[in-house]
């Protein structure tokens, strides 16, 4: 007898249970009944691995709605329709993108951009969704950017290649055996070279004290240059007045050549006279030498003069 009183226990423990763990699931599903959800649609060319029905849906990291069916859309092309409860601010400029989460990896729908001045994402034609505008996704991404880096790779190792083919190799081994000579040249002309930098160093400081000099320089040419333009100022006053006094002379010596030639014409005539004279005088000594001491001969007078 004792033992039937102890099963039936056993057995409303166990009813009892089942009904209070009924009661938890149905207060539980309650809250989800209540919520009212508003159908998005989400179209990706990306892979869709890990992404299934009930899987979540986060605006900015909070929860907001849950994947209700995925399907291929066409063979580049993944539709998938979101439950999003009424009231998110999804707006038009807001984008969708597939994320994992955390060290997890498990695989979610993130809701990403939003302003507050854009307008509410309103539903397609004929009463379709409101399709949300994709966003690649940070695996996505990466991949484009491995992608990108591995081709500039392979490029530069093609270039490297096609660097160090044989002639460069041949040249770049003479060129490491020039730089080892002028390296043991150096070495061996150190002490030259000390002298070369001390010689420098003299120069250098020759040179800033011809910098200290320059002023005083600059001034003594700033005066020879002032005495230059003084004595070109002279010159050019002097030339002008040697112009001047060249013109003067010109004019008095055609004055004085105007009042000379009269005198110089009638004294030519004088001494062509005075020549004739003589050249007669001359003559008559010749055929009669005794007129010097008798004098001229008196003419004697013609029939009729006496």
């Amino acid at each position: 007898m004792e033992t039937r009183v102890a099963y039936a226990a056993v057995g409303a423990f166990v009813l009892a249970l089942s009904a209070a763990l009924i009661a938890l699931g149905l207060w539980l599903g309650a809250d989800v009944q209540t919520r009212q959800y508003q159908p998005y649609l989400f179209l990706t060319s990306e892979s869709a691995s890990g992404i299934s029905p009930g899987s979540v849906v986060k605006y900015r990291g909070v929860e907001v709605g849950r994947v209700r069916e995925l399907k291929l859309d066409n063979p580049e092309q993944v539709r998938i329709l979101l439950d999003i409860e009424q009231g998110t601010p999804v707006k038009a400029d807001t984008r969708a993108s597939i994320a994992t989460q955390g060290v997890t990896g498990l695989a979610f729908i993130e809701l990403s951009g939003g302003t507050l001045g854009a307008v509410d994402l309103k539903p397609g034609p004929n009463g379709e969704p409101p399709l949300l505008s994709p966003s690649p996704s940070l695996l996505n991404r990466l991949d484009v950017a491995i992608s990108r880096n591995l081709e500039n790779l392979d490029q530069i190792a093609a270039q490297i290649k096609e660097l160090l083919n044989e002639d460069n190799r041949v040249a770049l081994s003479t060129l490491l055996r020039n730089l080892a000579l002028v390296s043991d040249t150096l070495a061996q002309e150190r002490h030259r070279i000390g002298a070369v930098l001390t010689n420098t160093e003299r120069m250098t400081h020759a040179g800033a004290d011809a910098l200290e000099r320059l002023p005083s320089v600059m001034g003594e040419l700033e005066t020879t240059l002032r005495e230059a333009r003084t004595a070109a100022a002279s010159f050019r006053e002097t030339s002008d007045a040697l112009r001047d006094t060249a013109k003067s002379t010109r004019q008095d010596v055609s004055d004085l050549r105007r009042n000379l030639e009269p005198n110089i014409e009638a004294l030519a005539s004088q001494i062509d006279r005075t020549a004739d004279n003589i050249d007669a005088l001359t003559r008559a000594l010749k055929q009669d030498p005794a007129q010097l001491v008798r004098g001229a001969p008196v003419s004697r007078p013609g029939p009729g003069e006496e």
